[in-house]
This record gives structure tokens, sequence and C-alpha cells, in this order.
């Protein structure tokens, strides 16, 4: 019997990243480049991300011509339109299927229900029942919403060290981190060459990995930022459930890049959620989003959860997509709750 092969397709507001597998879930190709989101990246360039992802894959596959891909699941902010008709130039499809992002995330979790805590470049909160979303909160984007984001955590840094070198603000690493970051000598400097960048969202969102740093070395700036974050990322969460009168099935699952700076973040979120959502079943994303797709092939119709069979196969398959999260030295409280102390023994798991 002929392989069939699929294509998973993820972007977002940092990068575009597309992943060619096959009928067994084997790894055929993949692609990787910048941010698609129109709101904040100029057209030409994301029309450009969108075909260098496509010919990384495909160049992965018996060559760029007569590659024949049975389905196409896209999760982006971006337009998606653009993007299937680019991809129709280069090979045939059989079909396109369109996900959230939080169906994508949930999937890469190993579910089809819960409740997603999505921090990346931006943040949103999706409650996906059956693989579906059926209720969502914020995303209102930079500079009105995102708290607990990668773009949130880069703006307080940035605004930290500026406000470090003009000596109204705390000392801080994040001065000469930032210009380190930059490859910059002077902090004016730094600044001119972060106008010059067509993606500033993603470009502040990046920053976020030099707060984890500096919050490694002890910099209470950068510690306070993280915490800081990790607390408004549950406000929001406990805020949703609350709203909407849920007790939501199923767990709530953090994903998304923010949480790779560091425990500090983590163990603040558990933290506030235990105060008043002690029993909630808190877990880590299993794989980046962009396995969602492969996730849910595994589970098979009317599959509500990956079995650990499965989460063992894809793991052998993909190890270079497992989300990689920060390694939790202590218990956050103590005693833990039930669903805080679920989600350190995952972790410390993974």
């Amino acid at each position: 019997m002929e392989t069939k092969l699929y294509l998973s397709v993820d972007g977002g507001g940092t990068k575009l990243h597309t992943l060619l597998f096959d009928s067994e879930l084997r790894p055929v190709g993949s692609g990787v480049s910048g941010a698609i989101n129109p709101n904040f990246v100029p057209m030409d360039l994301v029309e450009q991300h969108m075909l260098d992802s496509i010919d990384q894959a495909l160049g992965s596959a018996k060559g760029q011509t007569g590659v024949e891909i049975e389905d196409v699941w896209i999760s982006m902010p971006g337009p998606t339109d653009l993007y299937e008709d680019l991809l129709r130039q280069r090979c045939h499809v059989g079909a396109f299927n369109r996900l959230s992002e939080g169906e994508t995330a949930i999937y890469s979790a190993g579910l089809s229900t819960g409740m997603l805590v999505l921090c990346g470049t931006g943040a949103t909160l999706f409650y996906v029942k059956d693989g579906r979303v059926v209720l969502y909160q914020g995303g209102w984007g930079s500079p009105f919403g995102d708290e607990g984001s990668g773009a949130d955590i880069g703006c307080m840094a940035i605004k930290a060290a500026l406000r470090s070198y003009d000596g109204w603000g705390p000392k801080t690493l994040l001065e000469p981190g930032l210009c380190d970051f930059f490859g910059c000598r002077a902090i004016r400097e730094t600044m001119a060459a972060f106008w010059q960048k067509k993606d500033t969202r993603g470009t502040i969102a990046s920053v976020c990995r030099l707060v984890g740093e500096c919050a490694k070395r002890g910099d209470h700036t950068a510690r306070s930022i993280l915490t800081a974050a990790g607390r408004k990322a549950a406000e929001q969460a406990m805020a949703f459930m609350h709203r909407e009168c849920l007790p939501i099935e199923g767990p709530v699952v953090l994903a998304g890049g923010a949480w790779k700076s560091g425990e500090i973040m983590l163990t603040s979120f558990v933290n506030t959620m235990a105060m008043r959502y002690p029993m909630a079943e808190i877990i880590p994303s299993a794989f980046d989003p962009v396995i969602g797709p492969v996730a849910k092939m595994a589970m098979g119709e009317g599959g509500g959860r990956l079995s650990e069979k499965a989460f063992a196969r894809l793991r052998s398959l993909y190890p270079e997509y497992q989300a990689k999260w920060p390694v939790l030295p202590k218990a956050p409280c103590s005693p833990m709750p039930e669903g805080v102390g679920k989600l350190y023994e995952i972790v410390r798991e993974r």
C-alpha cells in the first residue's frame, strides 16, 4: 500500500513551522521561517516566510515536484488562503483543514478536551471540548493585552533596561544584557537597531530569553518580571473559569514559548492558581504545537486522550519537538494541592 503524506502547519507571531509526515506518522521533512501575523509583519515578509517554510519541507520529499499531500492541517493567525495558494503552486493537495491555535495546542498535549493557557508571542486562553474550541478569552494583541506573553515579558524587560540606564529605575543586568542581545555597545545604539527591525513585536518577544538568563543569574528585576508574568497568566485563567461558571472538564494545559523562560514564571502561576483552584489538574504540553495534528491522528477516531504507548512512539519519532520545560527545583507550596503536585510530577518526568 502506498504511503500517504500529510502536512501540519503552525504559525504565529514569532515563527512558521511546516512539518511533512507520512501515514505511519513518521517525519519526512520540515521547514521553519519567521512570523506570519500581518497585524505586525509586512505582507511581503509574510509571503516570503511562507515560501521559505514550504520549500524547506517539500525539499525533503522527492524534490519539490511530484509531491502529493493527502491532507493539510493549518493553524495560523495570518492569511491562510495565501498559504494554501502558495502550497498548491508547488504540489497537489487533497484537502485543507483549518485548526485554531487552541485546538492544535491541546492536541499537542495528547488531549482533546481541556483549558489551554497559551503564552507564546501573545497570550490567549481557550476551552476546548472534543477537539473544538468552545470558548476563548484574551488575544487582544500588544499593547492592549497579551499579559503573560513573550511580548509582555520582553516589553517589561526593555522598559526596565531603559530605566536602569536613565537612572530612575533599579540597576539590572537587563541593561548590559540588552546591548549584548542586539550585538551593540550602548543602549542608544541598541534601541536604534531595534527600530530598524521589520518585526518589532517578534523582536520584543525574543527578549524573553534574556529575561530568563538574567533571572538565573539572580537579577531581582528579571525575577520580578517573570513572577508578575506567571501571576498575570494565572489571574486570567481564574477569571476565565469564574466568568464562564465552568468547572472546566479536563486539565489546565500550559503551552507556548514564554513558559520556557524558567521555573520562576511556572512556579508563580501554580502558586496563584492554588489559592483559588487547588484541585485543578495543571499539566505542561508534551510537544510543540506543530505536532498537534500528528497526535490527533495517533489518537484515532473518538479518542479523547493519547495512550501511553502512542506517547512513547511520538517521543521516539519526534525528540526534537518535545516541549522543553524548566526544571522545578522545589515544590511551590507545602503540602502541594493535588493538581499542582501532578504538574510537578509530569515536569520532572520530562
